[in-house]
């Protein structure tokens, strides 16, 4: 009894991990949202944010898309198209 407890407790921790490594569509955009236009104030520019990520990117690409927005300088921000290389390359799963 304490084995079929135990696979099934694996099981359960294993999924719940596998489902975190994800965000949704509106989850994965708003964090990126916030850091975009978080960098247009602080810069003292203004860009239209067209690009949507799908539904179901990995956390950690978006994670990494956040990180590197935050620390581009204002003077590369201030160019046509700011967004960093890791953003763009975000894929769906």
């Amino acid at each position: 009894m304490l084995r079929l407890f135990v696979i099934i407790s694996l099981f359960f921790v294993s999924f719940c991990k596998i489902q975190n490594e994800y965000y949704s569509m509106e989850e994965a955009n708003s964090k990126v949202a916030v850091a975009f236009f978080f960098m247009d104030a602080v810069c003292g520019v203004s860009h239209s944010w067209f690009s949507w990520l799908p539904d179901n990117v990995r956390a950690e690409d978006v994670d990494r898309c956040v990180r590197d927005i935050y620390i581009v300088s204002c003077a590369a921000w201030a160019g046509p198209d700011p967004s960093p290389l890791t953003c763009r390359g975000i894929e769906r799963k």
